[in-house]
């Protein structure tokens, strides 16, 4: 039942799960749920030797012992893409022991994972994992799989058909493997959302790659103390040889206003190295979309 579990849901379900399995250091007096399920009374270690995939549980174990000792547990590949991601959250975890054996753990199972479950959980973690501040190399065990080919395939396909939820975002955070670039035109193409063709085609359009790499305070007025935080991009170049002119032409014949405005920032901006500028932008001063309009006119005037 664990396998079922929404990826995006293990903020929320870890409370429960560990209320309802009473998975706390110390037990309470009464019988406990493993008790009960056992039919007897034993320690918590010898549950977790004896009982099959009981390490899915103790994952969830307030007890620090208990984590590492569910951790090594594991092996071969993993089950689904919430207990994917519920491994992956270990490598965070604030005991260093149990992030140990995670590292342990995932270098063991994630290499065997097929391709789908890791695509299906890097659409959570490539948006959740920069907030994440306890681990340190232990990321890289996570970054090596979700730069794997295969794992690109699958999360474009998911990308391009998803209809609705951040897959805006999950791009940006898939652009930081080259794996992705070959997938960009079709995803600029075909995406069912207008947010992500847009930045699908941005990214063409600049010829890099940007992605979320943390934040920093940017001061407003210094007079007053006042400061906002800002959102800081890594960048990487594209490993694609793409026309800039036929990705333009392709993202102003897109039905969405804000895709057409993407293309025309992008003629604004590589007006220099196109042909028939001044054509381009009278075609759109007519244009449904005001974005695009007042690109247009700025380029002419």
């Amino acid at each position: 039942m664990l396998d079922a579990i929404d990826p995006s849901a293990l903020a929320e379900a870890e409370s429960v799960i560990v209320r309802e399995a009473e998975l706390y250091r110390r037990p309470p007096e009464k019988s406990t749920f493993m008790a009960r399920l056992l039919g007897k009374s034993v320690g918590s270690l010898e549950q977790l030797s004896e009982t099959h995939q009981l390490e899915k549980l103790f994952l969830f174990h307030r007890d620090g012992n208990l984590r590492e000792a569910a951790l090594r547990k594991f092996d071969g590949p993993v089950s689904s893409a919430f207990m994917f991601i519920a491994l992956a959250w270990r490598l965070n975890d604030w005991v260093p022991e149990v992030r140990r054996a995670a590292e342990e753990c995932v270098s063991r199972c994630f290499p065997q994972t097929p391709a789908s479950i890791v695509a299906q959980a890097a659409a959570v973690l490539l948006i959740r994992k920069s907030s994440w501040r306890r681990w340190g190399d232990e990321r890289r065990w996570l970054d090596a799989v979700l730069n794997r080919r295969d794992v690109a395939s699958e999360l474009a396909a998911q990308i391009i058909e998803r209809p609705s939820g951040p897959t805006a975002r999950i791009l940006r955070g898939a652009l930081q493997t080259p794996w992705m670039d070959s997938f960009l035109p079709q995803i600029a193409g075909s995406a069912v959302q207008p947010a992500t063709r847009a930045v699908a085609y941005e990214t063409l359009i600049a010829g890099q790659a940007s992605w979320p790499n943390g934040w920093r305070w940017r001061w407003v007025d210094k007079t007053i103390g006042r400061r906002r935080v800002e959102t800081v991009f890594a960048h990487r170049p594209l490993a694609t040889d793409i026309s800039l002119q036929d990705i333009i032409a392709m993202a102003l014949r897109d039905r969405s206003g804000a895709v057409r405005s993407v293309a025309m920032s992008g003629v604004i901006r590589h007006r220099d190295k196109l042909s028939d500028v001044e054509a381009i932008a009278r075609e759109f001063l007519d244009d449904s979309a005001r974005g695009v309009r007042e690109r247009a006119e700025f380029i002419l005037r």
